[in-house]
């Protein structure tokens, strides 16, 4: 039987998770709510910490977000600057992003940003 690995919990990471299941993912454009997109986000809140921080622990953050999210390391940078860009990431120095807890993210940014790029939205 397959053991449960606790989630990360804390103030952030929970109102972050608590707006994404809501409002944020009710306001995200459809192609964004259909894509891998959303199932990064939710990634991004297994990998951050109780501080909002997300470290890669020696691997680059992409390589360890696309393995969660089942896609390449590529595509997972892409993720995480379309969430920067739309305001729920912030990214304090490059490559190191947090949670954000913005009340409107502007989802369209998003949107524009995976479109402009690799047509694996």
């Amino acid at each position: 039987m397959p053991t449960l690995t606790p989630r990360p919990a804390g103030a952030v990471v929970d109102t972050w998770r608590a707006l994404l299941a809501g409002p944020w993912r009710r306001a995200m454009p459809v192609p964004l709510r259909r894509s891998r997109f959303l199932v990064a986000l939710y990634a991004v809140a297994e990998i951050a910490d109780t501080t909002s921080q997300m470290r890669s622990d020696g691997e680059g953050l992409a390589v360890l977000l696309g393995r969660a999210c089942a896609t390449s390391p590529d595509t997972a940078a892409r993720y995480l600057t379309a969430a920067a860009l739309a305001g729920a990431l912030t990214e304090h120095t490059p490559g190191h992003y947090a949670l954000d807890t913005t009340a409107d993210p502007d989802w369209t940014a998003a949107l524009a940003h995976l479109v402009s790029g690799p047509e694996d939205t």
